[in-house]
């Protein structure tokens, strides 16, 4: 069901990328028309605001009680304006049902019909699962006045959230990011004193929580932690408890159950029952076939599909191709019993996974594909990305080490050495089988540190590094036509704390999981502007 719904007046009829608007008050000569359509088109939700604008308002004073039938055929003007736009960006939202990629204009799409000019849609995707869309209708009426309709809406795919899994696929735009501050409302368990490794944030029974993995050398103590998070200002441990002496490298919560890797070279995979985050349960675990022993050090969900990637380890001559790959699919529409389907000899590590529609984008340390891409429509016939050429080659030897997809763009984090090589790059997929850098940066890190993780949220990459002096790092990625990525504001855009291992878009603040003590952080972007 697709629902057109005025949430609030946008001035000139724009709705702010990614920024948060209040209503205005306008001059004489501002018509406002607000609507409440329904109709039914698949599985699509939005809001949308709307506006009729004069482009100069002085102009509407002079329509005197003499002028009666001017303002006539202008109110019929706005009222068929209106309509023939309704009409138009409905059709706009039905082809979404069919193809979620369809918002994406790949051609102009402008167009007149009678007296009224359509622009192209601009489209944004706010996130995985989640678009924006701006689309403006002009014309010119009596005495030459320019008028113009001017729609802003939010689109969510149910489908394509319920593929991320619960708590992976957040709607909220992120704001302008300017000013960042650690908030103070942080947690630290009492028991939990290994390694932090990971996190995953989940919303079980209507409740949000964030699930922390890690490990440690000492028996007996917690590998997996709970975190309340309802309340943001008070989160608050619900469960710590201990499945293996190895620990845990790796967490993602699905539905109601957890899959974790367990840092050891057989029964990498466990599963958790989570129904109950205040008492999980311990229900199997899955060696993964074809590794030569190798230890798990990435892990997706997708569509009922879980994507595991390994370590590489030299096969010794002797042994089969069979035993030495790295990248695996498994089918887990049955939870808790994992079917595996296909694995491939990517030959290096795969450091990190994401999987967006028809592909999974590999961060790995091949120095001649930090980035490869695989399709992932048919997972038993996949091949390999050297078979068909999707792969994307940095500078320099830096390993691939994070990575996130979101519309045509895939963002690639490096490691960093020596050279005056990009840690950072945005490359557009649009062809998966010739992925086109189109933005990159150099942070400015450390000698042998990392981009540690990577989320991306309308416009605004949120990083973290393994450089202690600059962890937590906001970065603008739009789209234009200039190739260096920049700093969010004029502001320092870069904040130093505890030593970061995963972070999480959650509601318009980022969660960040420290590597001692499993503390969770949580930033946000201060309300007042910053001052340079």
């Amino acid at each position: 069901m697709i629902f057109f719904h005025i949430a609030k007046l946008f001035e000139k009829g724009v709705w702010g990328r990614g920024r948060t608007s209040s209503p205005h008050t306008f001059t004489s000569g501002f018509s406002t028309i607000e609507i409440l359509i329904a109709f039914s088109v698949g599985i699509i939700f939005l809001s949308a605001a709307i506006m009729v604008v004069f482009s100069d308002p002085t102009l509407a004073r002079q329509i005197s009680l003499e002028s009666g039938q001017a303002a006539a055929l202008d109110a019929l003007l706005d009222s068929q304006g209106l309509a023939s736009s309704s009409n138009k960006f409905g059709a706009l939202m039905g082809s979404i049902t069919e193809n979620w990629s369809a918002l994406i204009p790949t051609t102009d799409t402008s167009d007149s019909v009678d007296i009224y000019t359509y622009a192209s849609p601009e489209v944004t995707d706010i996130s995985p699962c989640v678009k924006e869309v701006l689309g403006k209708t002009t014309w010119t009426s009596l005495r030459e006045r320019q008028h113009q309709i001017s729609f802003g809406t939010a689109l969510s795919n149910v489908n394509i959230a319920a593929s991320y899994g619960r708590g992976a696929c957040d709607p909220f735009p992120p704001g302008d990011w300017d000013n960042p501050e650690v908030t103070g409302w942080s947690v630290t368990p009492s028991s939990f004193t290994g390694t932090t490794t990971d996190m995953d944030v989940a919303i079980l029974n209507g409740t949000s929580y964030v699930f922390i993995s890690g490990k440690s050398d000492t028996t007996n103590e917690p590998d997996l932690m709970v975190i309340d998070i309802t309340n943001l200002e008070y989160p608050t441990v619900v469960a710590e408890v201990d499945f293996t002496p190895y620990g845990y490298n790796k967490i993602i919560v699905v539905d109601q159950t957890a899959y974790a890797l367990q840092n050891d070279t057989t029964n990498q995979i466990h599963i958790l029952d989570v129904s109950n985050p205040e008492y999980p349960t311990f229900v199997g675990a899955v060696t993964i076939p074809h590794t030569n022993t190798a230890v798990g050090r990435s892990l997706f969900y997708y569509d009922d599909s879980l994507y595991v990637g390994t370590q590489y380890l030299a096969c010794p001559s002797s042994c089969a191709v069979t035993q030495n790959n790295e990248f695996h699919v498994y089918d887990v529409t049955a939870r808790t019993s994992p079917i595996h389907i296909k694995s491939l000899n990517i030959n290096h590590n795969i450091n990190d996974i994401m999987v967006s529609g028809t592909h999974a984008y590999l961060a790995t340390s091949d120095n001649t594909g930090e980035l490869q891409i695989v399709d992932i429509r048919l997972p038993a016939t996949m091949v390999l990305p050297d078979d068909s050429g999707m792969k994307f080659d940095p500078s320099g030897n830096a390993d691939g080490i994070s990575v996130y997809a979101l519309g045509s763009y895939v963002y690639l984090g490096r490691a960093r050495t020596t050279n005056s090589d990009s840690d950072l790059y945005k490359i557009d997929v649009s062809d998966s089988n010739i992925p086109i850098p189109t933005k990159w940066k150099k942070l400015g890190l450390g000698t042998n540190t990392k981009v540690l993780d990577i989320i991306v949220q309308s416009d605004v990459a949120f990083l973290i590094t393994s450089d202690p002096s600059q962890t937590f790092h906001v970065w603008d990625v739009k789209n234009d036509n200039d190739t260096i990525i920049s700093p969010i504001s004029t502001c320092d855009n870069t904040l130093s704390h505890s030593k970061s291992v995963a972070l999480a878009y959650y509601q318009s603040y980022i969660l960040v999981a420290n590597e001692k003590d499993a503390k969770l952080d949580i930033i946000r972007d201060q309300p007042h502007v910053c001052t340079p």
